[in-house]
């Protein structure tokens, strides 16, 4: 293996180091210490001519140098990093510069700012990315530019939702520890970069494409031409986009392999009248790659086609042969090095496992149309079948262990969409040369390249309209998506090997069988009574259910967002409970677009009651109007303060916080200071069940001893990790359930 697939054997190595240093985290310096031992070691036994035993010790010291990378690139900020100094109490002045591509939103701009000094009452010396949430979209600022800045520094809370997305993780991820909301750019000091910087440059060419798009288009072309080419999808219409996901063909938005080889195709076609040598062409081939990865935002799967592109294309300059396996591990293993992170991306998995699935499947398919002599069009139409066969399959475990679900008209969808799209991209390549060129040409050719867009569309909604384009599914766990893949690969290897279809047949009627008894001894978990915060953007839902297929929600200071909240949030996480209706959804906080998502939660689930507080009266009447096909599918009922706890709902309004009447558990109190106790000395109702949201300082174990025998469940936040052992330990507390980052004590 090693002679043969040296990247592969390298890669292994650096994987593990990867998950070993997520999983232990130790300090950097243990595992470059480990490194420098096994090294050194490697060395010795090198003398005694002991080859195996070498290579096993230099793959360990592999190992532990890519756990020090990743611990020190992740784990290990250091005293002066900015995730110690956050203090979202106050205002701070920051300085720092853009080291990668803001990201527009249809709402707002999300800008990564890499932080070198704060300012309180004296500068600070400092390092680390936050996130700037701008409430506008602009280009005003780009990679590359200096800010200096007011504002506050908000931490990255860890969460996960229904799907087990973890947003703080994913930020985190991505070396972002802080966030700080500006409203405009009036307060901000911009120091722009060069105007000969390189990202300069790649900023004006992509503004230049997308001013060719909206000069010989019509706005919702450009925006598909956009998204097909560079993707840029911020402007591409909501039911559009969704199309797209529904029918399995979002990948098509995101630029990937595909996208790369057709811009090298294409400027192969465009060189071929000029006399440059082979090796003038490679180089020219080189830089646009690697411009085209700049233009579109270096997202993995463009880093990934665009890295394996350039090294086929330098193997072919110094006349070296070349084994795919090796490059795309080769590619993956540069990528790595540089951003371990990115390991654990969705965008980087699928991008890698669905490209290495193409690559070791394709002998396969030219073994069978050289078999059968296939002509030209039956080979072209049996490539584009297997092929895309082939990325469903490889892609689909990963989709429902991010996603749980799966397109269900995926792979038909790709087989006739993706020769659409391919030949859509030469003509939008087309459009750019020839608008350069000859403008008044270029509309012509834009209007015709504008109807077969607009008939891509069509297509797409045939696919992905329909209700039920999508399959919802159950939990996908890691070990089973490892038996998943290592089934798929098996499949291929077993196309030329007897002895590895007898293994793989072994392989599936073991994995049938703990299926079968998985599922002959579990124990439905949704019987039971729960009580679950979930994150929302803004705020949180208190789901309060009995354990039948219907639950009570409280929702509080709901954001609008620039995706649908509700079928992307908050339905997913309903239908995991297993909930298909409402009893009573109520409202105390939201905002206006907030608000409409919500609304469309209780008519998907069928909600008897809306409660809504007073101060949303009017946006619930008016957005009930834009909504009018929603008239009448549920009773709205107006919260009114009482002081008194009556049968009717209601709500007690205390100092920062209320007591909620007449929900599954009896009452339930929501504040978000440290002195409840104080707020309830004058009032008596009967509490099943306390909520402490938003707690600064977190409960020790002194305040459960003090308030557990007056409810029944306390919900709460930020408790240390030491304490929820010693309630096994010493109190001898059951039921203490993980709440995504709070936790519920069952105290009685």
């Amino acid at each position: 293996m090693l002679r043969r697939y040296p990247a592969l054997y390298l890669l292994v190595w650096v994987v593990a180091g990867i998950i070993l240093a997520e999983l232990f985290k130790f300090s950097s310096i243990f595992f470059l210490m480990a490194a420098m031992l096994l090294a050194g070691t490697a060395i010795f036994v090198k003398f005694k001519n002991k080859l195996v035993l070498t290579m096993l010790l230099l793959g360990g010291a592999i190992l532990f140098y890519s756990s020090f990378n990743y611990s020190l690139r992740v784990n290990d900020q250091g005293l002066t990093h900015i995730s110690n100094l956050i203090n979202d109490k106050i205002r701070c002045r920051l300085f720092g510069e853009i080291k990668d591509w803001p990201k527009l939103k249809s709402n707002r701009t999300e800008i990564p700012l890499d932080l070198d000094s704060i300012f309180t009452d004296k500068v600070i010396r400092t390092h680390g990315k936050i996130l700037i949430k701008l409430s506008d979209t602009s280009t005003v600022i780009q990679r590359g530019d200096k800010l200096e800045l007011y504002g506050t520094i908000y931490p990255v809370r860890q969460f996960e939702n229904s799907i087990g997305f973890d947003y703080g993780r994913y930020l985190q991820i991505k070396g972002l520890f802080g966030i700080v909301y500006l409203n405009s750019l009036l307060n901000v000091r911009i120091e722009k970069s060069s105007r000969f910087d390189i990202f300069n440059f790649v900023h004006n060419l992509r503004k230049s494409i997308r001013d060719s798009f909206y000069r010989n288009l019509s706005p919702p072309s450009a925006s598909l031409a956009s998204g097909f080419l560079i993707g840029e999808t911020r402007n591409i219409d909501a039911d559009v986009y969704r199309y797209f996901r529904d029918s399995g063909t979002l990948h098509l938005l995101a630029v990937s392999g595909s996208n790369v080889a057709l811009v090298i195709l294409f400027f192969i076609t465009i060189l071929k009248p000029f006399s440059v040598s082979r090796n003038q062409r490679s180089l020219i081939l080189i830089i646009v790659i690697f411009l085209f990865i700049f233009v579109s935002y270096s997202e993995p799967s463009v880093i990934r086609a665009g890295l394996m592109a350039s090294i086929i294309i330098l193997a072919g300059i110094i006349q070296r042969k070349y084994d795919l396996n090796n490059v795309i591990a080769l590619t993956a293993l540069l990528i790595l090095l540089i951003e371990p992170a990115q390991f654990f991306e969705v965008g980087f998995q699928l991008s890698f496992v669905t490209a290495w699935g193409i690559i070791l499947a394709v002998p396969i398919y030219e073994d069978i149309i050289k078999r059968y002599r296939l002509s030209s069009w039956s080979k072209y139409l049996f490539m584009i079948f297997a092929v895309s066969l082939t990325a469903q399959l490889f892609s689909a475990p990963l989709i429902i262990l991010y996603f749980k679900q799966i397109p269900l008209y995926s792979l038909a969808a790709n087989i006739i969409i993706v020769p659409l799209v391919s030949i859509a991209l030469f003509g939008i390549l087309a459009l750019l040369i020839v608008d350069l060129i000859l403008p008044i040409l270029g509309q012509f050719l834009g209007g015709a390249l504008n109807y077969f867009l607009l008939k891509i569309v069509t297509v797409i909604e045939f696919f992905g309209a329909n209700d039920n384009s999508v399959m919802e599914v159950g939990k996908l766990s890691v070990i089973n998506l490892l038996f998943c893949y290592l089934f798929l690969v098996g499949l291929i290897f077993a196309y030329k090997s007897i002895k590895v279809r007898r293994y793989l047949l072994i392989l599936l009627l073991f994995i049938l069988n703990i299926i079968f008894f998985s599922k002959l001894f579990s124990t439905d978990t949704n019987t039971q009574q729960q009580a679950v915060i979930y994150k929302i953007p803004g705020g949180e839902i208190l789901f309060l259910g009995d354990g039948d297929k219907s639950c009570d929600l409280i929702i509080t200071n709901c954001y609008g967002t620039d995706y649908p909240i509700d079928e992307y949030i908050i339905n997913p996480f309903l239908k995991d409970k297993g909930i298909n209706k409402i009893d009573n959804m109520i409202i105390l906080s939201s905002q206006y677009d907030g608000l409409k998502g919500l609304i469309k939660v209780a008519v998907e689930f069928e909600a008897e009651v809306i409660h809504i507080s007073k101060e949303l009266e009017q946006s619930f009447k008016d957005i009930s109007i834009s909504l009018d096909s929603y008239h009448d599918k549920f009773s709205v009922n107006l919260l009114k303060p009482f002081d008194k706890v009556k049968s009717e709902f209601g709500y007690y309004p205390l100092k920062n916080g209320m007591f909620i009447n007449n929900v599954y558990l009896k009452g339930l109190i929501i504040t978000d200071i440290d002195d409840f106790e104080a707020q309830l000395e004058n009032f008596s109702a009967p509490i099943d069940l306390l909520l402490l949201s938003n707690q600064r300082y977190g409960l020790s174990e002194m305040n459960i001893s003090e308030i557990s025998n007056k409810y029944n469940y306390i919900i709460c936040s930020k408790i240390k990790q030491d304490f929820k052992v010693g309630l096994f330990n010493q109190k001898g507390y059951s039921n203490i359930i993980d709440l995504n980052q709070y936790r519920m004590f069952r105290v009685k």
